[in-house]
């Protein structure tokens, strides 16, 4: 292959990439801030610098050559058989089937089949010697062998560009007389450089650049007569450099760069009178440049790039006519430029990155064949000279990054092949026509960089056609940067008139407008941040499209895409409010469209992309779903539903039959049920479900107001249920997650707590006007019981005139109003204050500030026209009914406390104490009180705080705990019924607050907790029932009540009897109480209802209704059927009582004489009739072991009562 061949190509090649590289060096620097790019410049530099240093190295070493002459190998003659047997060895050890070119190698003489890069010589005609080995570039890997010093012949060794490595070893080379050019550069060689003393002296090129050779500079490389290339760039050399450098008499090309030298620069360099080129860049080299260096006549290119020199340089280079090249970057020299106007010669100026601070004033000389003015990144203030027009020849001027102001000398029109023109990072603050004029002339001018001044002003369609010479201008540009300036107005479609323009960035400016379509044919285009530029309909220009791939700013929450050529390769930089973001998607967790992003609120889910968000289910969007802010927690209803966006959609909704804040509010159909909302009933259905309401209160009030206020089980019973009944639906309206079993409770009890929004009377349903109705309801009583009195005396009054009769008043009705009154506030108090406690607390909107109902959501606190005036209700009745109905019942109580077993005290207020022990004839106080403090804990305060449940737990175990102690009812069952009731509350109470939490962490299984709890109350729901339904055999005749007590009580026997195998012998069945079983025998309030005022009551009578069972009970073990017997004893049927002509209603009960005969066990009964008088009388209670009813007599005269009673006594009628 010709060598010449392989040589001319690697210099085409290192001029592509050179020109290459600058084009990419100026698409980067057009894409980085000022910063950036001197740092990514800096790298470029280097490496463009490093290609041109090659291509000057590679023209002289082909002077060389051509000097040392070329020898055509002889292929006629085989080689020495020795060196065949060594270059056999090189392809063993350098493992020559890897090379990239091992052609013919191994295949018969290395000569005569021209083995790839080996070269021959014959001598003495008969054998042929190896004089040249060139393999570089050839994937070659080894060391170097010392079999190689056997070919003694060699010329020239060219092993550069491997992989060779390890040292090279002492003499290897000391044989070879004729040897003239090494070449190792670019491989990875080791150790110091001990070995090149051993040359031979025939030595005239040594390159052993970009290895690992370590060590100081040799001296000895002196010895060598007409060695002129000594090139050790690139390696771990280290030290200064030695004056014996002086002494290399011969040397022409000097290269000791990218070492770490340090020291100064000896001022023997000055001997060098043959050097042309030094290079010393990229050391740690110190001091100044020596004035002996005006002694290299025929110095052309001196190199001292970064290193740390300085000083002033004027007279240093005064004497050198030869000289071509000085670059000096990276140091710091300072000092006036004139000098410059004198070297004639001059081509290059590299004194960019120094502290230079005026430009060079060549007035009546210049050097007329300057090529490149490189003065960036100095302290150069001031304007342009225009005698810088003067240097004609300048094809590159680099003032960059100084401090220039002013504008562009129109003596820059001078130029006859400007190239490229770079002033950014500078103060030029004049127009772009300034800027332009001078150069747009300039046939050959191919890059403007002109970016970061402050140049301002428009396009201008003179700036790119010459209208008097009818010609287009600029028509070489390629690169145009004009960013970061103030240009203003439009991008003018004329700039397509420039027709080789590749890149332009306009970018950071003040431009306006569109984007012209003719700019389709630019390969670049940066236009991003100029704010005016921009389609007003969101559309791209014709040529532009967006790309797939997406581009996120750190300072943005949202990607846009990156815009493309449509059909074309363009790489286009515009801001998306160019087309208003209409094709930005926002990041994920925000969401928005065209750019516009807010963050997602927190507890949301935005996916990005667009404006979806998930609003999850149980969560409130603020202040509106369209436009979310933040979120609110939504009420979880009573079995752990929610109504806000129940099926977590991206449409946010609330559920049906919801609206409002947090929708919380009813629409229209539906009413309140605890925190639900449900459907109202419609058509024959209302209808019906509003009869019936009115039917049971009439009834209710009609029993309440013709029912004996004596105590009794059924009004006990009442109390419990409505106590247990009431508290338990408060909890299940108050608190969550109940089981969805519990719905069937919460329905069937809600009306006891007067929850009538299910009658939906148009508002009537709904807050406030529920309040309003609640808080009227005693009123509205006390308005029915005076009306209900006053028709009944106006009936008996007709009914006296109609019979011919006196009139007589009946106080009954009037007593009767007042107790029924008194019951009514009894259990209206836990609902009103249930109703009135909802009303003051309010929760703030920490977002908004704004305040707002806790339980009714969507009404806003504070200054409300509506809220205001509920609040002046709710104020005035928490005195009237909160305060003031347990401060009545004490008055009533407290005024009353001596006469409680008056028969018109009795009558009137007997409901609130009638039902409990004398001794604590108060206890309905306590019962109000607890009333009162569970409306406060679970309505006045937020049911789920740690405070409210301290109060609930508190107070229904202080319930529970007082009810043991004080055992207030009469009736035993009805003290175990209201203990087990409390506990069943205490225990439900627990269980919700686990259940709540189990919700929560949703670590563990809730579903046994759910059963057991259904279980639980289920069980005393029963337990209620039946002792509701055994309390009403008190309003069935006489005869049903003693036939009914008779099977409970073999009932009760029986499960005694089975309960318990050791008990064989039942001698006495009195254990097991009669119809009064259930009554606790201590302290009633009255023994006996006996009245001396009858004539003031009129027909009247304060029944009892008591019976009396007296049993004598034998075993005799026999096994006959039961024989019952009752024989209906004779009663008194005459209309006088003591002279005294009474109705038959009002006439006393007839006792029951009840007989049952069971194997001998006799039950007697003897019902006789009682002898009243007018007096209060003595009782005497004779009670024998025949349990026998005697017959009372009483006395005109007042004693005390004498009661001689054992546990199986009777009661007196």
């Amino acid at each position: 292959m010709d060598r010449k061949f392989i040589f001319n190509f690697l210099i085409l090649f290192i001029c592509f990439l050179n020109i290459s590289q600058s084009i990419r060096i100026n698409n980067n620097n057009n894409n980085n801030n000022n910063i950036n790019s001197n740092n990514k410049n800096n790298n470029n530099i280097q490496t463009k610098e490093k290609r041109e240093r090659n291509l000057i190295k590679f023209k002289e070493i082909e002077k060389v050559r051509k000097f040392l002459g070329n020898v055509e190998s002889l292929t006629t003659i085989p080689l020495v058989s020795n060196e065949k047997i060594i270059l056999e060895k090189l392809y063993s050890d350098w493992n020559g089937k890897d090379w990239d070119d091992n052609t013919n190698w191994l295949n018969g003489d290395p000569c005569m089949n021209q083995w790839y890069g080996i070269e021959c010589n014959s001598f003495d005609g008969i054998t042929n010697n190896v004089i040249s080995i060139k393999m570089s570039l050839n994937n070659i890997i080894g060391e170097m062998p010392i079999e190689i010093k056997n070919l003694v012949h060699l010329q020239t060794l060219d092993i550069s560009n491997n992989g060779f490595h390890g040292e090279i070893p002492i003499g290897i080379f000391q044989q070879m007389n004729n040897l003239s050019y090494i070449s190792l550069n670019e491989n990875e060689f080791q150790g110091d450089l001990e070995w090149a003393s051993y040359l031979p002296d025939s030595i005239v090129t040594l390159w052993i650049a970009m290895n690992q050779f370590q060590g100081n500079i040799p001296t000895f490389f002196s010895k060598y007569p007409v060695l002129d290339l000594l090139f050790l760039e690139e390696n771990l050399l280290i030290g200064t450099i030695p004056s014996e450098v002086g002494d290399l008499k011969k040397i022409k090309l000097l290269d000791f760069g990218l070492n770490k030298i340090t020291g100064t620069i000896p001022p023997s360099i000055g001997n060098l009178s043959y050097l042309e080129q030094f290079w010393l860049y990229d050391n740690q080299l110190e001091g100044s440049i020596p004035l002996t260096m005006g002694n290299l006549q025929n110095l052309k290119l001196f190199e001292v790039t970064r290193n740390q020199l300085g000083g002033d340089l004027s007279g240093v280079f005064l004497n050198n006519p030869n000289l071509k090249s000085l670059r000096f970057s990276g140091n710091s020299f300072y000092g006036d430029l004139d000098w410059i106007c004198q070297l004639n010669g001059l081509r290059d100026i590299h004194f960019d990155i120094n502290r230079f601070e005026t430009l060079p004033n060549c007035i009546g000389n210049a050097p007329l064949q300057m090529n490149e003015l490189l003065l960036a990144d100095n302290l150069i203030s001031g304007t342009i000279p225009s005698s810088i027009g003067n240097m004609i020849g300048i094809e590159y001027i680099n003032l960059a990054r100084n401090q220039l102001t002013g504008t562009i000398p129109s003596s820059f029109n001078n130029f006859s092949n400007l190239n490229r023109i770079d002033i950014s990072s500078n103060k030029f603050n004049c127009s772009l026509s300034e800027i332009l004029d001078p150069i747009k002339h300039q046939t050959h001018l191919t890059i403007i960089s002109a970016q970061y001044n402050e140049i301002h002003g428009e396009f201008f369609e003179n700036m790119v056609w010459d209208g008097v010479q009818q010609i287009e201008l600029l028509t070489k540009i390629f690169i145009i940067n004009l960013s970061h300036n103030k240009l203003s107005g439009s991008i003018p479609e004329y700039l397509s008139w420039m027709p080789n323009l590749n890149d332009l960035d306009l970018s950071n400016n003040n431009l306006s407008g569109t984007v012209p379509n003719q700019l389709s044919f630019l390969s670049t285009m940066y236009l991003e941040n100029n704010p005016y530029l921009g389609s007003s309909d969101g559309s791209l220009p014709l040529f532009m499209e967006p790309s797939v791939i997406l581009i996120h700013k750190d300072t943005e929450s949202y990607a846009c895409p990156s815009i493309i050529g449509k059909g074309f390769d363009i790489r286009i930089s515009l801001d998306s409010t160019y087309y208003n973001n209409s094709f930005c998607v926002c990041d994920y967790n925000y969401r928005g469209v065209n750019g516009s992003c807010k963050i997602c609120p927190k507890d949301s889910y935005c996916p990005g992309g667009g404006n979806d968000i998930l609003i999850p289910s149980g969560y409130y969007p603020m202040p509106s779903s369209e436009n979310p802010e933040y979120l609110l927690k939504c009420i979880i209803s009573n079995f752990g539903y929610t109504s806000c966006n129940p099926d977590s959609s991206y449409n946010y909704t609330c559920q049906d039959g919801y609206q409002g804040r947090l929708c919380s509010k009813c629409v229209d159909g539906y009413f309140h049920k605890g925190t639900e909302c449900s459907v109202c009933p419609t058509g024959p259905q209302s209808i019906v479900i509003f009869i019936v309401v009115v039917v049971v209160f009439i009834a209710l009030f009609l029993f309440f107001v013709m029912t004996d206020p004596k105590r009794s089980l059924p009004s006990s019973t009442r109390k419990t249920v409505m106590y247990y009944y009431q508290v338990f639906n408060l909890l299940l309206s108050k608190l969550s997650p109940w089981p969805s079993f519990f719905s069937i409770f919460y329905s069937g009890s809600s009306w006891l707590n007067f929850s009538f929004g299910f009658l939906c009377i148009n508002n009537l349903s709904r807050w406030p006007n529920l309040f309003i109705v609640m808080i009227c309801l005693p009123f509205a009583f006390l308005v029915i019981s005076i009306v209900f009195i006053a028709i009944m005396q106006l009936f008996h009054y007709v009914k006296s005139n109609l019979n011919g009769t006196d009139y007589i008043f009946n106080k009954k009705l009037i007593f009767s109003g007042v107790r029924v009154n008194l019951l009514a506030l009894n259990f209206l108090y836990l609902p009103l204050c249930i109703y009135i406690f909802q009303n003051y607390p309010c929760t703030k909107d920490n977002v908004t500030g704004e305040s707002f109902m806790s339980f009714f959501p969507w009404q806003e606190c504070g200054d409300n026209s509506t809220h205001n005036r509920i609040m002046s209700l709710t104020i005035a009745f928490t005195i009237i009914y909160v305060i003031g109905i347990p401060l009545l019942f004490a008055i009533l109580l407290f005024y009353n406390r001596k006469r409680l077993d008056n028969p018109m005290v009795l009558t009137m207020i007997g409901s609130i104490y009638i039902d409990y022990r004398k001794s604590v004839y108060w206890y309905e106080l306590v019962a109000l009180g607890r009333r009162f403090f569970m409306a406060v804990s679970l309505a006045l305060i937020d049911p789920k705080s740690s405070f409210s449940i301290f109060v609930v737990l508190l107070v229904i175990g202080s319930s529970i705990i007082s009810q043991i102690i004080f055992k207030p009812y009469v009736y035993r069952i009805s003290n175990y019924s209201e203990t087990i009731g409390n506990s069943v509350l205490l225990f439900s109470y627990v269980c919700i607050l686990i259940l709540s939490s189990l919700a929560t962490t949703k670590l563990y299984d809730s579903q046994g907790i759910e059963i057991i709890l259904s279980v639980v109350v289920v069980v005393y729901t029963v337990l209620l029932l039946l002792l509701f339904l055994f309390s009403l055999k008190y309003f069935l005749p006489k005869k049903w009540q003693t036939v009914i007590d008779y099977h409970i009580i073999k009932f009760i026997t029986w499960v005694r009897i089975t309960s318990n195998n050791l008990i064989s012998d039942i001698k006495d069945i009195n254990s097991i109480d009669g119809d009064d079983s259930f009554e606790t025998t201590k302290e009633p309030i009255f023994e006996r209802t006996v009245s001396n005022n009858l004539n003031v009551l009129g027909s009247f009578e304060l029944k009892r209704r008591n019976s009396q069972i007296n049993s004598n009970c034998n075993n005799n073990n026999n096994n006959n059927n039961n024989i019952i017997s009752a024989k209906q004893l004779d009663c008194d049927n005459n209309n006088n009582y003591n002279g005294e002509k009474i109705t038959p209603g009002d006439r006393q009960d007839c006792l029951i004489s009840l007989s049952i005969d069971n194997s001998g066990t006799n039950f007697n009964h003897n019902d006789n009739n009682n002898n009243n008088n007018n007096n209060n009388n003595n009782n005497n209670n004779n009670n024998n072991n025949n349990n026998n009813n005697n017959n009372n007599n009483n006395n005109n005269n007042n004693n005390n009562n004498d009661n001689n009673n054992n546990k199986e006594s009777n009661k007196n009628n």
